[in-house]
């Protein structure tokens, strides 16, 4: 499903095959990160300043999309898989969310 960009941003499009997407999802994961764009922003300013054309920060990050809808914040949200990912694998994450939004519903509970 193609987004359309919003206003202020600009779609950029980058071709990759399913298996990289996928190796880069499991690699996300694993790092704890949750946003495959703000990797590939942040992977792009690392490449410039290394390369000795550094960008501002401040005007690479996307629009905030505060107010503007969406899922909420407090539920667990399933697991954006490449399609080559491992069943197993997500079925295995999905389980730790669920048990992980379990613990956190009884630690709330009054005694």
């Amino acid at each position: 499903m193609q987004t359309q960009p919003k206003r202020n941003q600009v779609l950029v499009p980058v071709p990759m095959s399913p298996k990289f997407v996928a190796a880069l999802q499991e690699k996300l994961i694993k790092l704890g990160k949750s946003n495959r764009a703000d990797f590939i922003r942040d992977a792009i300013l690392e490449k410039l300043k290394n390369e000795g054309e550094p960008i501002d920060p401040a005007i690479a990050a996307a629009p905030s999309r505060a107010g503007k809808g969406g899922r909420p914040t407090h539920a667990p949200k399933p697991p954006n898989c490449a399609a080559k990912a491992s069943e197993e694998m997500k079925e295995r994450l999905w389980d730790m969310l669920k048990d992980q939004l379990a613990r956190q519903r009884r630690s709330r509970r009054p005694v």
